[in-house]
């Protein structure tokens, strides 16, 4: 079994939109309109349905994150570069942790960002 999709609301859907096809490569599906509902699938496949964050709705818990992987530490330095020079700032650069090659962001005013590759062999 794999997981297909995940629907994440957000409080600005055209603008999460931008964000994951700008710097994480999903590709729109459908809309049905910029603000309404988006349907992004990622590079491997995976289904990110983006929809309004209802108004007066909870924050995300502090630990939530969404996580991409990369295949190498190089990626991912490569990914922070990137993030930077478009005005993102990192918790951290990319370090060691837990046999991975990590850092974490905050995107879109909301959401923590969490990109890694594994650094052991597996």
């Amino acid at each position: 079994m794999t997981l297909n999709h995940l629907n994440l609301p957000v409080p600005d859907v055209a603008a999460a939109s931008t964000f994951f096809t700008t710097f994480f490569d999903f590709t729109p599906e459908s809309s049905k309109d910029a603000s309404s509902l988006t349907v992004l699938r990622g590079p491997d496949g995976f289904v990110l349905v983006l929809m309004p964050l209802p108004a007066g709705a909870a924050a995300y818990p502090k630990a939530f994150h969404v996580g991409f992987g990369c295949a190498t530490p190089a990626e991912v330095q490569a990914k922070h570069q990137q993030l930077v020079a478009a005005g993102y700032s990192a918790h951290q650069g990319p370090r060691p942790m837990r046999d991975s090659f990590v850092f974490y962001f905050q995107a879109l005013g909301f959401l923590l960002v969490e990109v890694s590759a594994p650094t052991a062999a597996e």
